[in-house]
């Protein structure tokens, strides 16, 4: 194996198609309740706090979406990792 090999990165377009569209549709829907909610009470503070948890849940989302991600082909990454240094239980 040489090192353009190890070197080379796979990309998961299927996993990052995923992940964009699940950031899209929350970024669209948290703008739009952020402004419902805003308009409502006649409140920018409201708007801006309301589209700041949002965020914050998207971002919680794509965390917690991508470690799932991993966890499901963890053994694949495990497996590429012994490549690139020793295993504990040496599986090659």
């Amino acid at each position: 194996m040489t090192i353009q090999e190890l070197a080379e990165g796979r990309i998961d377009f299927k996993g990052q198609k995923t992940s964009d569209d699940i950031v899209r549709v929350i970024l669209i829907a948290s703008t739009f309740l952020s402004f419902v909610i805003g308009f409502a009470f006649s409140s920018l503070m409201m708007t801006m706090s309301t589209f700041a948890l949002c965020n914050v849940a998207l971002c919680l989302v794509s965390l917690f979406h991508e470690t799932l991600m991993y966890l499901a082909d963890s053994d694949i990454y495990y497996r590429l990792s012994c490549l690139l240094g020793p295993c504990s239980i040496g599986i090659q």
